[in-house]
């Protein structure tokens, strides 16, 4: 069976022909650069760090009064990951962020840390 498959961005216009069998998923084509590309369900056409990116911006979209990051630019890199905490600082700063992170870079800006080990709260102060 071939399917074809249609993904437009502001651009251009993108076709694709492939085989389908049962034992075959379909894929999205990925696309460089515009907004309204299409994200396939999990986001698997995404790669972690545009994961990561996505969660972010619908956390600000959705104004929460908490935020809870888990390693939230654990895959990204280390002037990207400047960058997002310098927004998230802004863009956050009336939000209570909970952060969940391993390295001191990702926290140093925070205004309490909690050092947890084996459950159970080890240290709790300003960094």
């Amino acid at each position: 069976m071939i399917q074809k498959k249609k993904i437009v961005d502001s651009d251009s216009e993108i076709s694709s022909d492939s085989s389908s069998s049962d034992e075959e998923d379909d894929e999205i084509e990925h696309i460089q650069g515009p907004l309204d590309m299409a994200v396939s369900e999990g986001g698997d056409n995404l790669s972690s760090g545009e994961k990561q990116l996505l969660c972010i911006c619908r956390a600000v979209l959705r104004k929460r009064r908490i935020i809870i990051l888990d390693e939230a630019t654990a895959n990204i890199d280390i002037i990207t990951e400047q960058k997002i905490q310098t927004f998230m600082k802004q863009e956050f700063k009336n939000q209570t962020m909970i952060v969940i992170a391993h390295r001191l870079q990702t926290i140093i800006e925070s205004d309490r840390v909690m050092v947890l080990s084996d459950g159970k709260v080890q240290e709790m102060d300003s960094p």
